[in-house]
Parts: structure tokens; sequence; C-alpha cells
């Protein structure tokens, strides 16, 4: 007579309860330090007492104090920003940002000004830093 032995298979599951966390911590990390990893411009803007103004959309065109121009944070050349604003379609609407450091030459501000003032553009904002209240006295 034949003896039908009864095998168990044990069910093996994976507990993916630690590898559920170890994936919610690391998406937190990167979600705190992404933000960190871009590279600000270094720019000392002028300390002027004004008015916000919330724009939503704009053209954020920033000179750093060694002259270099940067367009949404990339770095181009004087023409190419020219050419960039002429070549946009319905420019004339946009306002256009300008975030110059405060030890550039006036002269060179107002060139830049100058020549997007004649591209067509008639809204040019400049972004200035609130002075601290002991400078205000």
């Amino acid at each position: 007579m034949l003896v039908k032995r009864r095998v168990e298979i044990e069910k093996q599951d994976i507990n993916v309860t630690n590898l559920i966390d170890i994936a919610f911590v690391l998406l937190i990390v990167f979600m705190i330090t992404a933000p960190m990893m871009t590279q600000a411009i270094k720019v000392k803007t002028p300390k002027v007492k004004a008015e916000n103004i919330e724009i939503e959309e704009n053209i954020k065109i920033t000179i750093d104090k060694d002259k270099n121009i940067y367009l949404d944070d990339k770095r181009i050349s004087e023409d190419e920003l020219y050419n960039f604003l002429k070549a946009k379609l319905h420019p004339r609407e946009l306002p256009i940002l300008l975030i110059a450091d405060e030890s550039l030459p006036y002269g060179f501000v107002l060139k830049i000004i100058g020549n997007i003032r004649q591209i067509g553009y008639k809204q040019i904002g400049f972004v200035t830093t609130p002075p601290k209240k002991e400078e205000n006295k």
C-alpha cells in the first residue's frame, strides 16, 4: 500500500513594509536636498524700500558683478539675450524682471535697458532687497 505523504509547502512572502519605509525615507531626503542643489547666481541687489509686486509670468534677466548675463538662471551672451527677446512670440506683453548687482556701472545697466526697450518691451521691473530696519532710521 502506498502511503501518500503530505508535503506542506511553506508559503514564503517577502515583507515589503521595510522596503516601503526605506523608499519613503529616500524620497523625503531627495525632496529636501533637491532645491538646495540648484546653484544660485550671486547678486547683491540695491537696498531700497519699495512696494512688493507679485507677477505670475515674466522674463527674469540677472546680471552679476562680473557683467555675466543670465536668462532664467542660464548664462548667455548679450547678443543671445537680444535674439531671444526678439524671437518671443508675444514679447511685448510679458514683463521683464531685471536683477542687477549694485556694483555694476550705471551706464552698463542703462545700455541693457535701452536695448531691451528698443526691441519693444515696455514693462521692465527692478528687483531690490528691502533695507534692514536699522538702516531705515
